[in-house]
């Protein structure tokens, strides 16, 4: 798990996280709030993995203080405009880590 951000900003860390291009089967899972950093780096990452893995179910405090991560399922219209642009934007599959939800109707409106 990356943040979008730190793709552009510390990839020497980064670079040392990301999988052998060879290796099969192998996603990159990164977290962000901001839909333009998340399409950027999905569609930078995306040579690196089989697909791309959105992680909208991180409950850590400071993931989910900067609006990423778990709190994305409490703005699902985001969390929607988010994987709509990676879609276009990438063309290896989107995949998305979730929580059942922050309410007990949640899980259906996902």
């Amino acid at each position: 798990m990356m943040a979008a951000r730190s793709v552009f900003e510390s990839f020497k860390i980064v670079e040392k996280m990301l999988p052998d291009v060879d290796e099969p089967f192998t996603g990159i899972q990164i977290f962000g709030s901001d839909v333009r950093y998340m399409v950027k780096a999905a569609a930078f990452l995306q040579r690196y993995g089989k697909f791309i893995d959105v992680n909208a179910g991180c409950p850590v405090k400071k993931v989910i203080k900067r609006g990423a991560g778990g709190a994305l399922v409490r703005d699902l219209p985001k969390l929607l405009e988010m994987i709509k642009e990676m879609k276009k934007n990438i063309e290896v599959p989107i995949s998305v880590k979730t929580r059942i939800g922050w309410d007990k109707d949640e899980a259906d409106k996902i």
